[in-house]
């Protein structure tokens, strides 16, 4: 695409899938970029398949679960205030 827009290198950004194929360009194309932002790219890092079980089994547990859950989901960062905002 770049050869076609006669352009030598460009910055790409890229959001969850486009973050990994936007990696998957850096890896293979580094000399064809200036910048590379991703902003939560899928596919990088440690997936958390055991949190997110975690979190289901507690769900049914009323509004201290739900709370809980958004908590592990989304982060320890949260207070109980701001992850009941995220309550379903």
């Amino acid at each position: 695409m770049l050869d076609e827009l006669s352009v030598d290198r460009a910055s790409l950004v890229g959001i969850s899938l486009g973050g990994w194929l936007a990696t998957q360009v850096a890896i293979r194309r580094a000399d064809r970029l200036n910048r590379l932002v991703l902003l939560s790219p899928s596919g990088i890092g440690r997936q958390k398949t055991g949190t997110l079980l975690i979190a289901l089994a507690i769900l049914p547990f009323g509004r201290w679960g739900r709370e809980l859950a958004m908590r592990r989901v989304l982060g320890t960062q949260l207070s109980g205030t701001a992850a009941a905002e995220y309550v379903l």
